[in-house]
């Protein structure tokens, strides 16, 4: 027999239902209703009304979020197996410096109460006051920090630095774990040893952290005071300053009138729908 590079021809014969799958589906469905069942964690200090996981994302969703306005784009099976991804890696790190570190306090609650928000610490190293916060990320955005050095992303900078502004760190530590690797013959080329083909970590000092923390604090209180007329304005430094997203169906981005690109955040966001249907907020500054 002759093997050809294309084999989907050995396979059993299948209707055009059951080639999409059978187990895998039956599988993945059992799997996304224990995601579901978990359900959304609580604030990690009851009572609260901000996350800090909600550090530097757009003013727009935040205000949804505070409002307590009703989800209108959940997620679906790809993003529940994504995050639970990320939930699996943390838990395989936190084994580890555990080990590692047998003073350190994993998943330490904080609380910055002027600003009525909560939120968990992956790692507090109370003997050094080093607060480290890791994130899972996928093998393309791995690429752009590790190979391009373009730096760790600009939310889970600003949460860094809130978790460690909220415990008065020393020190704060951004870890970023890949989930696919950085092949060996890029990795050679780009004298990228074996722990930079598959993490990279950041360090911030009291004078980055304190700092970006105050005016993130400072932009959740201006979100307050807004209400609905909250603009559409994301603060990551991807976006052309000064530019709001005028249809949130594809995050299109316009500064006076001109297109200025697109925010891909828009896409992921629970309130897509619910943005796109009200005017409010759209445009202002």
């Amino acid at each position: 027999m002759t093997i050809q590079k294309d084999l989907s021809h050995l396979a059993t014969d299948q209707s055009p239902k059951e080639a999409e799958a059978i187990y895998a589906r039956i599988l993945i469905n059992e799997w996304a209703k224990l995601a579901q069942e978990r359900g959304t964690l609580e604030h990690a200090v009851p009572g609260t009304s901000m996350r800090h996981s909600m550090s530097g994302k757009c003013a727009r969703q935040i205000h949804y979020y505070l409002a307590g306005a009703e989800v209108t784009n959940p997620f679906d099976l790809p993003a529940y197996w994504s995050t639970g991804l990320g939930t699996a890696v943390h838990g395989w790190w936190q084994d580890a410096l555990r080990r590692a570190y047998p003073n350190a306090e994993i998943e330490k609650v904080i609380h910055i109460p002027e600003a009525d928000s909560s939120g968990h610490v992956d790692a507090w190293l109370p003997d050094d006051k080093i607060c480290i916060e890791l994130k899972s990320i996928n093998g393309f955005g791995f690429k752009k920090i590790a190979e391009d050095n373009e730096g760790p992303r600009y939310s889970d900078f600003v949460q860094c630095c809130i978790n460690a502004h909220a415990l008065d760190a020393d020190k704060a530590v951004l870890i970023y774990l890949s989930l696919e690797a950085i092949s060996r013959g890029r990795a050679e080329k780009r004298n990228i040893d074996e722990i930079g083909r598959i993490s990279r970590e950041f360090h911030f000092t009291p004078d980055v952290l304190h700092k970006v923390a105050d005016t993130e604090i400072q932009r959740w209180a201006t979100i307050r005071e807004r209400g609905d007329d909250t603009p559409r304005a994301i603060p990551d430094p991807e976006i052309v300053k000064g530019a709001r997203v005028t249809d949130p169906s594809n995050g299109r981005l316009e500064l006076n009138g001109k297109a200025v690109g697109y925010a891909w955040m828009c896409g992921y966001c629970g309130y897509q729908d619910l943005c796109a249907s009200e005017c409010n907020g759209c445009g202002l500054g």
